[in-house]
């Protein structure tokens, strides 16, 4: 099922996980979304009482990447990995597959590598990379 993001009203306003749960779509499929239409993501408590981090309450944790997670709570990366894997989570894992499969059609056609980065919204260098790859 599609969703129309542009007509979800609450978006930025609500945490990405809750609108994942009502839309049955990834934290991150919202994430995007949001971030393409420059909306910041919703404020979310997730510091207790003495200003340390609730790991419990953060729900994206093994979901979203440790280095989304450390942006956002203004935290080291290291802290947000170390959080996950006490809690047995893996890792978040984006499977690039069909993204490298349009990198080298895009250059096959003469697109230029700024172009491939910016419509795939990685560093130039990935893509790159990802065109020399058979």
């Amino acid at each position: 099922m599609a969703v129309d993001w542009d007509s979800v009203v609450d978006l930025g306003l609500v945490p990405d996980t809750h609108l994942a749960a009502r839309f049955g779509v990834l934290p991150s499929t919202v994430c995007i979304a949001r971030n393409r239409r420059g909306i910041p993501p919703a404020p979310i408590d997730t510091r207790d009482a003495g200003g340390r981090i609730a790991w419990d309450d953060v729900l994206d944790l093994g979901i979203a990447s440790d280095r989304e997670i450390a942006d956002r709570l203004g935290c080291p990366i290291g802290n947000v990995a170390q959080a996950r894997r006490k809690r047995a989570l893996p890792a978040a894992w984006r499977d690039r597959t069909a993204e490298r499969k349009i990198a080298r059609t895009m250059r096959r056609r003469g697109v230029t590598l700024d172009d491939i980065a910016s419509v795939l919204e990685v560093h130039r260098s990935t893509a790159c990379k990802w065109t020399m790859l058979r």
